[in-house]
């Protein structure tokens, strides 16, 4: 197996283990981020927020609550105690009370 398709298995758990968890995979290395950034130009992938990434095949089923869940679980995990806040009115959601991601 070359390092090439090494990498590729390498990318492809990393974005299976980010599915399981519902949430965006994260390079961490100048060179994942380059091969994902190759993968976005091939329409493979999608970048959703900087430095986010998630195949493509699977953001397009999410509905778009669900994209933003995932977008906020990865931040979320990369800044513990960060805190999220937004404005939904009661209309949405049936009651003012919080949303959980």
């Amino acid at each position: 197996m070359g390092r090439s398709t090494t990498r590729s298995a390498a990318l492809d758990e990393m974005f299976d283990q980010a599915e399981r968890l519902r949430q965006c995979a994260q390079p961490t290395s100048r060179n994942e981020t380059q091969a994902m950034y190759r993968r976005v130009k091939a329409g493979e992938l999608i970048r959703p927020a900087p430095h986010l990434y998630a195949r493509a095949s699977t953001w397009k089923r999410l509905p778009k609550d669900e994209r933003s869940r995932w977008v906020i679980r990865t931040i979320a995990r990369n800044h513990p105690g960060t805190s999220f806040a937004c404005t939904v009115p009661p209309s949405c959601t049936g009651s003012p009370s919080p949303i959980a991601i």
